[in-house]
């Protein structure tokens, strides 16, 4: 059965976090503690604004006059931004293709401090990139390039080696950010699990949807969002949520399942326990890019010696914060601080219990 967090419980783990995050703020210098590895798919994210004032004669589809466009670091480059922005240092191992994407990716990352790009180049595979039409508040239009196949054997040589070449003694630890586009094949993953281990550092795991949970298997962390969890239904032969926790925990011997639950907040299950967190957020205008900033802050917490309950919920309103932005924006502490302040100990107590 699922444990509802108390009030009491939550507000004393509210009280660690708002100290945690005045002391990193205070902190004369950033990421004094251990780097942190990003792997995964990276990508480009394009963003092209306009505004919509007629619908096109020749197709029932708006017209958008163009009026700005913007180039942005995405999927795991964007766990790497939130990473940094909250003051972490963190070494980013992704996969670009020899192109211009490839080329604004690298621009992007030079200019990025905090973050140092380790990237494998494939001579073949084109860079991930999405384009994005906005209209104010509102995504009118997506539009992918990439390739999504499984790498071939000469990609996954480089991958392996390049792996080798890492000194994971550096890290206390590993996100594996997996958007499924074919960078975190099970070999990969499994070497790099077993070399953070045998260094003592944590691995969290951000899954794609019906990824394989045996490629990630024995990893410390598992954050699926709510339908990523549903997904493995037709495998665990069963709907029921809690029944699905129990089977993907038991399936992976993941030791903790992190299965986030949008405004109901995430439910957190380990050998002790399963215990749903609450969130908290104002608005809600896009979600792109939240997951990413739930992988990043809970690393970032348990790096900065929170409780696992307490990275959770540190977690829960960095999230929060990102929801209430158009586009993928990375979340700093101080957004934290300032997006925590917002709610009244009056109006948290309401919202706990309607969010219970």
């Amino acid at each position: 059965m699922i444990e509802l967090m108390s009030f009491e419980d939550f507000k004393t783990s509210m009280s660690t976090i708002e100290l945690f995050v005045q002391k990193k703020m205070d902190e004369s210098t950033k990421g004094v503690e251990s780097k942190i590895l990003v792997l995964g798919d990276v990508g480009l994210d394009q963003y092209l604004y306009g505004s919509v004032e007629r619908i096109s004669p020749e197709a029932p589809v708006p017209v958008v006059n163009l009026n700005s466009k913007e180039k942005k670091l995405g999927l795991a480059a964007n766990v790497g931004k939130n990473l940094t922005a909250m003051g972490a240092r963190c070494d980013l191992v992704g996969l670009i293709g020899q192109d211009k994407t490839g080329e604004d990716i690298r621009s992007l990352l030079n200019s990025w401090d905090g973050m140092t790009p380790k990237l494998v180049v494939s001579p073949t595979r084109p860079t991930t990139e999405k384009t994005r039409v906005i209209s104010g508040q509102h995504h009118l239009l997506r539009l992918d390039e990439e390739d999504s196949s499984p790498l071939t054997n000469n990609e996954k040589k480089l991958f392996l080696e390049h792996i080798e070449g890492l000194d994971f003694s550096e890290y206390s630890h590993v996100i594996l950010e997996d958007y499924g586009k074919g960078v975190l094949f099970e070999e990969l993953c499994q070497v790099v699990i077993n070399k953070a281990h045998e260094n003592n550092a944590l691995v969290l795991v951000d899954p794609s949807k019906k990824a394989p949970i045996a490629k990630f298997k024995g990893a410390d962390f598992f954050k699926p969002n709510y339908s990523e969890t549903l997904a493995y239904s037709d495998i665990a032969g069963t709907d029921d949520y809690n029944s699905l926790l129990n089977w993907i925990s038991q399936e992976g011997e993941f030791t903790n399942l992190v299965s986030t639950l949008g405004a109901l907040g995430m439910s957190l299950k380990n050998n002790s326990r399963t215990l749903r967190v609450p969130t908290f957020a104002r608005k809600v205008f896009d979600v792109t890019g939240a997951g990413d900033t739930v992988i990043a802050a809970l690393a970032f917490g348990l790096n900065g010696g929170l409780s696992t309950v307490e990275a959770c919920l540190f977690a829960n309103f960095a999230a929060g914060f990102v929801v209430g932005k158009v586009g993928a924006v990375p979340c700093a502490l101080e957004d934290i601080k300032n997006h925590m302040e917002r709610f009244s100990t009056s109006e948290i107590s309401l919202k706990f219990q309607e969010n219970v």
